[in-house]
């Protein structure tokens, strides 16, 4: 959560909720892409096994 700051700045209209495509590309470009993509890959890993 350190780079709020980041977000602030790729997403200046905070009017419009930021689209997946947005979501993607802000996470890729962040220090945390490679936390994200393992909390991603569990989550689809406890889902599928459901």
């Amino acid at each position: 959560m350190a780079d709020r700051h980041h977000y602030a700045v790729s997403f200046p209209d905070t009017k419009t909720p930021p689209s997946s495509r947005q979501i993607v590309t802000a996470s890729l470009s962040s220090d945390a892409a490679i936390e994200s993509a393992l909390y991603l890959s569990l989550a689809y890993a406890y889902f599928y096994r459901l």
